[in-house]
């Protein structure tokens, strides 16, 4: 009888030690998880809410940051008066007193114009185009039975139009009084007004639709070997009526000499030089002005 017994507990006591087998209560629960939605049939599901408790405090605090930029500007009535004309205004004040060099060069031309320089091969049927936005060269044949004269001038107008002036042309032996404009579409030289006084030599400037041609070279009048002098007399040519007339001349005839306008109100001259005797062909002895 008590074998009996002590063979029951020991069996009793084997299935307590053994694993319990997985309930189908676990399953149930895997599926809740598995769910998004926060309320399943009744029950709440704590991760889904969990979840979006983060996502709010994180919106909050980038509302914060945001607004913590702007905290201390409790009057905002100044971005009302920033009008477009008003930033632009002060841009340009800006660009004007940071900015010097190629800028400068950008700013001369119109807002409508390409802006492009020109320089004519003297001696030659060759005009070189720089356009500057695109940095790209070309060069120019023009179409015009005579070459661009030796010593001659040029320049760029804000337009972009560009005039070549004066000049000597050494087959012929003479100074020129001829002013051309350049038609680059149809690439030729078009002939303007002449000057009053026939020059090489000389100096040009633009300022408010004028060109300013200053000094420079020419023959002495009734010489017949050729003998040459230096000028101090000046002409304007008006660009939009195609008519020069005589300006007062400055005070020391000069050739190979700079010019420059300061605030659209002086024209100051530099240097050069003066031809004492000489001949178009020949020696030059000349004197330095200052």
């Amino acid at each position: 009888m008590k074998d009996a017994i002590s063979e029951k507990l020991a069996k009793e006591m084997i299935k307590k030690d053994e694993p319990k087998e997985e309930e189908p209560a676990e399953a149930v629960e895997v599926e809740e998880k598995e769910n998004n939605d926060p309320v399943v049939e009744g029950k709440v599901n704590s991760y889904k809410i969990g979840a979006m408790a983060t996502m709010l405090d994180d919106f909050e605090n980038i509302l914060a940051k945001n607004f913590c930029q702007f905290a201390n500007k409790q009057d905002l009535t100044y971005m009302q008066k920033r009008t477009q004309e008003k930033v632009e205004n002060e841009f340009n004040k800006f660009y004007d007193i940071h900015f010097t060099g190629d800028f400068q060069v950008k700013n001369w031309f119109n807002a409508n114009v390409l802006p492009r320089l020109y320089f004519p091969q003297q001696m030659s049927k060759f005009i070189h185009c720089f356009k500057i936005l695109h940095n790209i060269q070309q060069c120019i044949l023009i179409q015009n039975t005579f070459p661009v004269a030796e010593r001659s001038r040029s320049l760029v107008t804000p337009t972009g139009a560009m005039f070549l002036v004066g000049g000597y042309i050494t087959p012929l032996k003479c100074y020129i009084k001829n002013t051309f404009t350049l038609d680059e579409h149809r690439s030729i030289l078009v002939s303007l007004q002449h000057m009053n006084v026939a020059r090489a030599e000389h100096a040009m400037l633009y300022s408010k639709g004028v060109i300013y041609v200053f000094g420079g070279e020419t023959l002495v009048e009734d010489s017949e070997a050729m003998e040459v002098k230096s000028l101090a007399t000046c002409e304007a040519y008006d660009v939009e009526a195609d008519k020069w007339s005589v300006i007062p001349s400055f005070t020391h005839a000069r050739q190979h000499f700079s010019v420059c306008n300061f605030n659209e109100k002086f024209i100051f001259i530099f240097g050069g030089k003066k031809v004492e005797q000489g001949y178009a062909n020949g020696p030059k002895p000349f004197t330095l002005v200052q």
